[in-house]
């Protein structure tokens, strides 16, 4: 899936939130988080990777659904590339929810932003789910929107966590 150099990078970058759990239960969680990071880069990234000669879905999961780099490649969506898809999103799902759990392992001030790293997930999966049969020909618009409200609301915890007052300026409603 991801060379070991580069896992090793990206969890560095997700430690870096200072764990106040058991090291293997964090590095457990953390892994857990990046696999599924990974997995939803391949889908977000299918067109793209393949103009240039990659794939990161396995050779396996085309088989099993009787699809084909080519079939990929030339953009033919069909019910088998969406069965595909939504078997992948299933193996993403549950990584990305299993990760909410990483916010209970990390010292309370780094909670706001292991939060919003895991929700920000979980919105590019919708985004990909909406667009499953345009990811042949193109990445999914990134959802600005929503991604703001997750930062908005992780921005205004973090300042209540550290006795500042919540933004006046919000306007997205949510808690």
């Amino acid at each position: 899936m991801e060379r070991e150099g580069d896992w090793r990078r990206r969890m560095n970058d997700v430690a870096a939130v200072a764990p106040s759990s058991p090291v293997e239960t964090y590095s457990a969680g953390c892994r857990t988080f990046i696999e599924a990071s990974q997995r939803l880069d391949f889908l977000e990234d299918i067109a793209e990777d393949l103009q240039n000669g990659r794939l990161g879905v396995p050779q396996d999961a085309l088989e099993k659904h009787g699809v084909t780099r080519a079939d990929l490649r030339e953009g033919r969506f069909s019910e088998a590339v969406g069965a595909l898809v939504d078997q992948q999103v299933s193996l993403v799902r549950p990584g990305l929810a299993a990760s909410h759990g990483l916010v209970d392992l990390v010292e309370p001030q780094c909670q706001p932003l292991m939060r919003a790293l895991v929700t920000l997930q979980q919105v590019r999966l919708r985004a990909v789910e909406s667009t499953s049969a345009e990811l042949l020909r193109k990445s999914p618009a990134t959802p600005v929107t929503a991604a703001f409200r997750v930062l908005a609301r992780e921005y205004r915890s973090a300042r209540r966590q550290r006795g500042g007052p919540p933004s006046s300026s919000s306007t997205t409603g949510e808690r």
